[in-house]
């Protein structure tokens, strides 16, 4: 009977080996399903995507190529402007222009001046506490502008220290 039992209890293994396996191989086999069908449907959409770049670089494309035929048409109706201007009125024409190149003049050298202006005010603000965008705001000019100058004379002293430190020591 020792014999029986046994080979029914292997018998038993076996089968239940068989099940445990089959389940196993079946769980790989789905996932590799699963993988190869969220490959399949990002595949999809990277084709897609690649359609709808290609479509909207070329709308890009064409758009500039629309803006530079409107622009070369602007140019000759500005030129054929100018050429009847200065036909009709040719010192009138040309005082305007010089105007217009004195007023152009005079913008930039204001702009330069605001420029020489910031740096003492700059640190003058800044010494009193002020903020960086506080400063930028009040003086007409970039964040960024404003910390360079205080950076830069925040070296200047640092190196000025350590120099007559070194002398001392």
């Amino acid at each position: 009977m020792s014999w029986s039992l046994w080979i029914i209890i292997n018998i038993m293994i076996l089968v239940s080996m068989f099940f445990y396996l089959n389940h196993k191989i079946d769980r790989s086999l789905q996932i590799h399903q699963i993988v190869a069908k969220a490959r399949k449907e990002l595949q999809g959409i990277l084709v897609e995507l690649n359609h709808a770049t290609e479509r909207n670089v070329a709308l890009v494309e064409d758009r500039i190529h629309q803006l530079k035929k409107s622009l070369e048409a602007v140019d000759k109706r500005l030129a054929v402007l100018h050429r009847e201007m200065e036909k009709k009125f040719p010192a009138t024409y040309n005082s305007l222009a010089q105007k217009q190149e004195t007023s152009m003049a005079q913008q930039e050298s204001q702009e330069e001046k605001q420029k020489e202006f910031s740096k003492a005010d700059v640190l003058e603000l800044y010494n009193k506490g002020i903020s960086p965008s506080l400063i930028a705001a009040k003086l007409g000019t970039t964040i960024g502008e404003v910390e360079l100058i205080i950076s830069l004379q925040d070296r200047k002293e640092r190196e000025l220290y350590n120099h007559e430190h070194s002398k001392q020591g």
